[in-house]
C-alpha cells in the first residue's frame, strides 16, 4: 500500500505556495477546488501556472463555486483559451 503524507496548513502564504509548488510539480494533470479565486496577486498566479500547465498538455480542471467568483465572468475567459476546463457549482442563473 502506497503511503501518504499529509501537511496542515496554518496560514495562508504557506498553504498557496505549498499548492503552487504541487502544480509547478505535476506531469499529467491538475485538479483543482476552490471556493474563492480573485483577480489578486495570489490568483494572478494560480491563474498563470494554470495556464502553463494547461498549455504543456497537462489535463487542467478546476472547479469553482459560482458565489465565491461571481462577477468574474471574464477573469476567467483567457484559462479556458489556454485548455483549462471551468466548472462552476452554486451557480447564478
Amino acid at each position: 500500500m502506497k503511503k501518504l503524507n499529509y501537511n496542515i496548513f496554518t496560514q495562508n502564504q504557506d498553504l498557496y505556495t505549498g499548492m503552487l509548488s504541487d502544480i509547478e510539480k505535476a506531469e499529467k494533470s491538475v485538479f483543482l477546488e476552490t471556493y474563492i479565486f480573485q483577480n489578486d496577486k495570489v490568483g494572478t498566479r494560480f491563474k498563470d501556472i494554470l495556464k502553463e500547465k494547461a498549455k504543456q498538455g497537462l489535463e487542467v480542471k478546476v472547479l469553482l463555486d459560482g458565489i465565491g467568483t461571481f462577477g468574474n465572468s471574464e477573469y476567467f475567459e483567457d484559462l479556458k483559451k489556454a485548455g483549462v476546463q471551468l466548472k462552476f457549482f452554486r451557480e447564478f442563473k
